[in-house]
């Protein structure tokens, strides 16, 4: 039984994208990360330097040792996971019971890893072709750049139409959010006012959000499901801030704070963004919002709203995902 689980396990890989190197190794490579896994229970010292050199090269290097036999690893502590590279992880598979197991604080998926071992262990081997992977690097996240731009010359226009003088006349005229005129019918200002802002400042601080987070979504997710995700949370958002503060209000925040929220998913569930972890992510959302509370004029409903949609859409994307993989 051990031996068809192996089979089916190197059977699934090589159908998913991964290269075998060796007799029992098997490496994949997405975006900025390296996975190399093995079929033993050893930990060869030479694969472990190999590994911290190509930390140099890739932005995330995991090193997986997959043991059908318990070793000491799982009868104590391990290091619990903080974005480190590189990172050496032991999971278990019971064959018995067809179950896998990690220790805690690790990841327990990296690269599509837990749908190949969970199908090896019920014999499942899917003779097709490998799938689309939604974390399918994009040579340059263009639309990314796209939107920033946009965001930049819309800013630059309202200047030229008098925002210094009378910034709110000019906001408003460039489709920021006006309760009154939304409930008169001028629904467009959900969506235009994600691309106006107040000034430099405030559009400098939404722009590197997007260059931080935006980059990695459009990269890891699909340029499709990053464009959807950006529209959904702004528009969220923006319900969120008409509804519960009930002002003026205008910026990317709430889609950037989707974006923020759909990295998070992300890296639940599938690992690191080029280095960024669930638990950076976490301590930026905490300190973001955590801000916004005691920072006077922050639209903190709208950054709430962005940030629950984005947490929501980005895990039914990646699910999507999973069940095509199926």
């Amino acid at each position: 039984m051990e031996n068809s689980f192996y089979e089916n396990f190197k059977q699934q890989c090589l159908l998913r994208g991964y290269k075998q190197i060796a007799a029992a190794s098997f490496i994949k490579e997405e975006a900025a990360a390296l996975c190399i896994v093995h079929l033993d229970n050893t930990q060869p010292k030479q694969e472990i330097l190999r590994a911290a050199e190509l930390s140099a090269v890739y932005g995330s290097v995991w090193l997986i040792f997959l043991s059908s036999h318990e070793n000491t690893r799982f009868k104590g502590q391990a290091d619990v996971y903080y974005g480190q590279s590189p990172y050496t992880l032991y999971w278990h598979v019971d064959i018995e019971a067809e179950k896998f197991y990690v220790l805690k604080g690790q990841p327990d998926d990296i690269m599509g890893l837990k749908h190949i071992i969970r199908s090896a262990l019920v014999g499942k081997v899917e003779e097709k072709t490998a799938p689309r992977q939604i974390n399918k690097p994009s040579t340059l996240p263009i639309l990314t750049i796209t939107i920033a731009a946009i965001n930049v010359l819309i800013l630059i226009f309202m200047y030229v139409y008098g925002y210094r003088q009378n910034p709110l006349f000019v906001a408003a005229r460039f489709g920021a959010i006006i309760p009154a005129r939304i409930w008169a019918g001028e629904y467009y200002r959900l969506f235009t006012a994600m691309f106006v802002h107040f000034g430099w400042g405030h559009l400098f601080m939404n722009v590197a959000g997007m260059l931080i987070f935006g980059t990695r979504v459009e990269r890891y997710y699909g340029k499709i499901s990053f464009l959807a995700i950006y529209i959904v949370s702004g528009l969220v958002a923006s319900v969120a801030s008409l509804l519960f503060t009930r002002g003026f209000a205008a910026g990317a925040s709430g889609a950037v704070y989707g974006l923020v929220g759909a990295a998070f998913a992300y890296t639940r569930m599938r690992g690191v963004m080029d280095l960024i972890s669930n638990h950076i992510i976490l301590i930026y959302i905490i300190m973001g919002l955590g801000a916004g509370f005691l920072m006077p004029n922050v639209d903190y409903f709208g950054h709430i709203g962005g940030l629950v949609a984005g947490v929501l859409a980005g895990y039914i994307a990646l699910r999507l995902t999973e069940i095509e993989t199926q």
